[in-house]
């Protein structure tokens, strides 16, 4: 601006500014360092917003307000061809009596080789819209990307006889304000403040057959149901086969049983925008109960042991999902609306660097989580740390699971990470013989007597075996009568 301005230029043009904060600042800057006329120019997607989200109105107050006698004209170029930009300009002219401006592009761009892109739009039919915008209120017409001398010189043709009294003209209004964001319908906890649900993972053994596996998920949904839960979380296991999509398996719950769900989404493998589309579509199928996961990468080909990609991880997730409830997406685009998702994401109170996953955890929380629901857990003390650090600042789920025998047990001991599984119940499987289904099942309502009156809820693994689920539920129900009474 400084150069331009000692150069002696006679107006400065500020075009194709997608955000209205970066047309604002330019603004600013001009007139710091100059008194120049200035044209301001914003380019607007097909939505007939600015790339930040905004109204044409919006651009109007806000740039009419900064720029003030320094500016010359105002309006729209680059991104839109002759008829997005004319419904743009239309907006502009009911607005404001400052002059206004367009060049739009020749419509979109071909590719017809390797380096070289071609545009549609032909000269006559682009003259014909500089017309309607001279009549619409254009006081400047020009062009931008794609058009050629040949555009221009029909530009000129065609509009030197429109008489200047067609521009229209009015004051300019400030925009409506926005409605306050909607907060998250119900809440995960509902009237209660505590929630028994049941917890139903996508199996390795169903992923050969995804109708097979969704079907499973429902079977073990609505023995869930029959044992009186409140809700069903749903997610995949890992495993070497593609799952079916935990947030479809969450829509058929809620549809075809009338359960609340929570889908598990995992970022492992997903970019951002595939992130995006996705939790978008979840939210209109009315799944709006996450849990944030970071997720590992499925082993698959020659190379089993490959790593992944991952644009986020789950605190990534998490800001994103609060990003998206507040209106913008990742790069901080506004949205036509926010999205009402209840966030969570999952902790792990056994992990073996206790001190690191409780950065973790604060992390999540910082990101703007609304519950935290544990990996299962098989003893209460390292639960105990982790809801002192939580200190009450959102509700935590407790994730339990009926071990089934003792060979289990050794299994997730030994050859799973992070799972801390005491002596004592080793010892009790190893000598129940052929009752350790039921020994499982008792030390699993043993723990959730232990926890439910630290915990916001449990969630309790539903496999095609509930006992586990009604035991619980019926000794959760003695716990809540013996502590308000019937």
């Amino acid at each position: 601006m400084e150069a331009l301005a000692q150069a002696g230029v006679d107006l400065v043009v500020l075009e194709t500014f997608g955000y209205l904060g970066e047309l604002v600042e330019a603004i600013d800057v001009a007139g710091e360092v100059s008194d120049l006329p200035l044209i301001a120019q914003s380019t607007f997607a097909t939505d007939g917003r600015t790339l930040s989200g905004h109204a044409p109105a919006e651009v109007v107050s806000a740039v009419v307000a900064r720029a003030g006698s320094n500016l010359f004209a105002l309006g729209v170029n680059c991104t839109l061809g002759p008829q997005g930009s004319l419904a743009v300009l239309v907006q502009l002219a009911e607005r404001t009596s400052v002059p206004l401006s367009v060049q739009p592009n020749a419509g979109l761009p071909r590719r017809v080789a390797p380096d070289r892109f071609e545009y549609e739009v032909d000269s006559d039919y682009f003259a014909r819209y500089a017309r309607k915008m001279v009549a619409a209120g254009a006081a400047i017409v020009g062009g931008c990307c794609g058009t050629t001398p040949e555009h221009i010189r029909a530009v000129v043709d065609s509009v030197s006889t429109v008489a200047s009294e067609h521009s229209r003209r009015a004051t300019v209004r400030p925009p409506a304000e926005r409605a306050a964001p909607a907060r998250p319908a119900s809440g995960l906890l509902g009237d209660a403040g505590f929630v028994l649900g049941g917890l139903v993972g996508l199996t390795a053994a169903d992923a050969t057959d995804p109708a097979g596996q969704l079907a499973g998920v429902l079977r073990r949904a609505a023995l869930a149901r029959e044992a009186g839960v409140d809700l069903v979380a749903v997610r995949s296991e890992p495993g070497v086969r593609l799952p079916t999509n935990p947030v479809s398996a969450g829509a058929a719950v809620q549809d075809q049983l009338g359960l609340r769900a929570v889908a598990g989404v995992s970022t492992a493998g997903k970019s951002i925008m595939m992130l995006q589309a996705s939790l978008l579509g979840a939210h209109a199928r009315g799944v709006t109960r996450v849990i944030c996961e970071t997720g590992t990468p499925t082993l698959a080909g020659d190379y089993p042991n490959a790593d992944g990609r991952w644009d986020v991880d789950s605190v990534g997730l998490a800001e994103l999902l609060a990003g998206l409830n507040a209106g913008a997406d990742h790069n901080g685009l506004r949205l036509p609306s926010r999205t009402q998702f209840e966030i969570g994401a999952w902790v792990n109170p056994g992990a073996r660097d206790f001190a690191a996953e409780l950065r973790r955890t604060r992390a999540k929380l910082d990101a703007g989580v609304h519950f935290l629901v544990t990996r299962p857990i098989f003893e209460h003390i390292a639960l105990t740390r982790m809801l002192e650090v939580v200190a009450g600042r959102v509700p935590v789920l407790v994730s339990l699971r009926a071990l089934a025998s003792f060979q289990e047990a050794e299994y997730l001991r030994h050859e799973v990470p992070d799972v801390v599984l005491p002596d004592s119940a080793l010892t009790a499987l190893a000598r129940a013989g052929a009752a350790q289904r039921r020994v499982g099942v008792e030390l699993a309502v043993d723990l959730a007597q232990r926890v439910a009156g630290l915990a916001g809820g449990l969630l309790v693994g539903v496999d095609d075996d509930p006992s586990a689920l009604v035991e619980v539920q019926r000794a959760v129900k003695s716990l809540k009568e013996g502590y308000l009474g019937p």
